[in-house]
């Protein structure tokens, strides 16, 4: 899975290449992950870069994308039931 910060015209003026975080998932039960700030990069594609702190400053979604490299197991289901930020 993938988690990407974004902010859309809130001042940042970036349309793609947030700042984002890989994270492989569990292959069952209900899980808690926890994703450190530090592991989050924009891809290296990305020609504008943009720091971490001025996009959770103005902070306008967050993204949460399913994708598969060298799948085992193509199909299930993720359940998304909160998403915190802590200190």
């Amino acid at each position: 899975m993938r988690i990407e910060l974004v902010s859309h015209d809130n001042g940042i003026k970036l349309g793609f290449g947030f700042p984002q975080a890989p994270f492989n998932l569990s292959p069952s039960g209900f899980n808690t992950y926890k994703i450190e700030l530090k592991k989050f990069a924009q891809p290296s594609w990305v020609q504008d870069r943009v720091a971490l702190k001025d996009v959770l400053k103005s902070l306008t979604a967050v993204q949460i994308s399913v994708y598969c490299n060298q799948c085992v197991t193509t199909n299930g289901t993720v359940v998304i039931d909160n998403v915190l930020f802590t200190n």
